[in-house]
């Protein structure tokens, strides 16, 4: 395999974290040398730098539609009549059409069908 040059094989990742001032301990030492001795990774540090620091004076988007609903228009969208009456029976906070736990009786597992069950302890009618 032929030798790479030396910049190829440095982490461009690690300028960023760097650039960024997130690069701490070993990282932060190795992401200085690279800046130190790479001229193409100073100028990625200096490139990145730069953008961070233009980028609070950029002026927001304009925005082509506004998204926000007025009082009116979120009025407009509730159920009425009927619609609003079944409305609150299918809400999530409509309680008596919630599932109930049921408490059951464990039923002794030593038996392997319900033929073998004893008939003696039912009731008898004549």
């Amino acid at each position: 395999m032929p030798h790479l040059p030396d910049h190829l094989t440095h982490d461009p990742e690690l300028i960023a974290a760097y650039a960024a001032g997130d690069a701490t301990g070993p990282a932060l030492d190795q992401a200085a040398d690279l800046v130190a001795g790479c001229t193409e990774c100073a100028d990625l540090h200096r490139d990145l730098r730069a953008i961070s620091t233009a980028l609070p004076e950029l002026p927001a988007p304009v925005r082509r539609r506004d998204f926000r609903l007025t009082p009116e228009q979120a009025a407009s969208l509730r159920p009425a009549g009927w619609r609003g009456v079944l409305a609150a029976f299918a809400a999530p906070r409509f309680r008596l059409a919630a599932p109930r736990p049921l408490a059951l009786k464990p039923c002794p597992s030593n038996r392997s069908s319900s033929k073998e069950l004893p008939l003696a302890n039912l009731p008898r009618t004549n």
